[in-house]
């Protein structure tokens, strides 16, 4: 019969107006899901006590420069072994502390301890690879100075000095 019609939920037009809308509110959903499964380790919370850290690390960096002291770091990054030569030092300690962070992935950070030798040349193995970009930190134990820099991606060797 003539003006008869199929009924809406059989006709192709109601659907794809239905699906448009439905394809937005299941993408959304699914960002939603995946925003919220990783965790961003480069966002800080903290910022109080990311101030203190910094005021802390610039008086370890100027006790540092008041004893004259500087650092040359020798890296074997395939084997994982560590040499440095501290310069400046009235006194050497028996170790230092070496730290060595990862700039974005917080899990590969690693804290060494390094020994001296009869010669004064300290040393230390580390149980990785050392690929790519690393920051560095040179301290004693007791922490009263600290030597930091940046070891380049193909750096092997790096003069340490005190920074600011």
């Amino acid at each position: 019969m003539p003006g008869e019609h199929a009924p809406w939920y059989k006709q192709f037009w109601p659907w794809f107006l239905i699906a448009l809308p439905g394809s937005v509110v299941v993408a959304g959903i699914l960002t939603l899901v995946i925003a919220a499964s990783g965790h961003d380790s480069l966002v800080v919370d903290d910022y109080g006590k990311i101030g203190l850290i910094t005021e802390q690390r610039q008086v370890l960096d100027r006790a540092a420069a008041e004893r004259g002291l500087s650092a040359r770091l020798n890296i074997a990054r395939e084997q994982g072994r560590i040499m440095l030569i501290l310069q400046g030092a009235q006194t050497q300690p028996q170790s230092l502390q070496l730290r060595l962070t990862h700039p974005t992935l917080s899990n590969r950070d690693l804290d060494l301890e390094l020994r001296a030798d009869e010669a004064g040349v300290y040393r230390g193995q580390s149980e990785h690879t050392l690929p790519g970009r690393w920051l560095v930190q040179i301290q004693p134990l007791g922490a009263e100075w600290r030597l930091a820099g940046e070891l380049a991606d193909d750096q092997q060797l790096l003069q340490l000095a005190p920074r600011g």
